[in-house]
């Protein structure tokens, strides 16, 4: 079973107006959840406790997105919840989900490439798992 916990990422603790709206959305329709924001200090100490063979790596990514990009992945792995990004808006609570092993949301196509006829990989929006 999924845990109760959602996970966020973001630079520091202090969020963009927009996201810290979606940021309460997602703790008001969670109530009883452990809501963990992730900053770039705590992501790097997490990594270097949990996984500190992964640290080289981790530091060698030339863009902090791909230490974020990762960071996802293995706090889920350590910790299971879900994770999702900051620029979600939540419009209902997931927790009839957590008796699933995993779910993955997508954004549509649509979304990402508005104004082309351009296919791509869909970007993940949010993405839960079990611990383990």
């Amino acid at each position: 079973m999924i845990p109760k916990i959602l996970h966020f990422t973001w630079k520091s603790e202090q969020l963009p107006r927009q996201m810290q709206a979606y940021y309460d959305d997602w703790r008001r329709l969670h109530p009883g959840w452990e809501i963990r924001l992730w900053t770039d200090e705590t992501m790097r100490s997490f990594v270097a406790e949990t996984y500190p063979a992964f640290i080289p790596t981790y530091d060698a990514y030339p863009k902090m997105i791909q230490r974020a990009d990762s960071f996802r992945y293995l706090v889920l792995g350590a910790m299971g919840g879900v994770y999702a990004d900051l620029d979600v808006e939540p419009f209902k609570s997931i927790e009839g989900l957590l008796h699933l092993q995993c779910f993955l949301g997508i954004e549509p196509l649509e979304h990402i490439f508005p104004d082309r006829h351009h296919q791509g990989v869909p970007f993940l929006l949010t993405n839960t798992t079990a611990p383990g």
